[in-house]
């Protein structure tokens, strides 16, 4: 769906000047980094492990492809938050704990890596800034947007339970990921 829509976009844009094609990927497109506390940049490499982020992939290959002079920005975006929790998975985390849900205590990976997230309004920020500067970027830039550092689940996990409970050490049993794919 997200590489025929730009398909279908790019062939509506066509006899029109554009001065540049902003693409909202995801940050997934990049393979993990290999140790907790490593950092991921544009140059690292592209494996996105599941179809979300190979729809992104298959796309943003599209936009390369087929975007004729269209300048592009190919935005690999964080987890988005704000500060009313406006984030699916930091809202579904805090509520597996405001419950005691079984699933607040399981987690199907390494509890010590993390998923780097975005303030909106960096992610504001950095759309103003890349359409200010358009006539002075590349012809194609991929750019990476999210937090330096990603906080682990094990931290975030400890922190929800310390403002929730004042449970300091939120217990999480890290379960197979077979076993994990077999719950859901």
């Amino acid at each position: 769906m997200t590489v025929d829509g730009t398909r279908r976009l790019l062939e509506g844009l066509g006899g029109f000047e554009v001065e540049q094609f902003w693409f909202s990927s995801t940050m997934l497109v990049h393979a993990p980094a290999e140790r907790p506390g490593d950092e991921v940049d544009e140059s690292d490499p592209i494996s996105p492990e599941w179809d979300y982020p190979r729809s992104k992939v298959a796309t943003e290959k599209l936009l390369r492809a087929e975007r004729g002079d269209i300048p592009i920005v190919l935005a690999r975006i964080a987890g988005v938050y704000d500060e009313w929790c406006h984030s699916i998975p930091i809202a579904h985390q805090i509520k597996r704990i405001a419950e005691r849900d079984l699933t607040a205590y399981a987690f199907p990976g390494d509890p010590s890596h993390g998923q780097a997230f975005l303030h909106l309004a960096d992610l504001v920020d950095a759309i103003e800034r890349s359409i200010e500067r358009r006539a002075d970027l590349p012809a194609e830039l991929p750019i990476l947007l999210g937090e330096r550092k990603a906080m682990s689940y094990d931290a975030l996990q400890n922190d929800i339970g310390r403002l929730l409970y004042g449970t300091a050490n939120w217990p999480t049993i890290r379960i197979p990921k077979p076993l994990a794919k077999l719950g859901a």
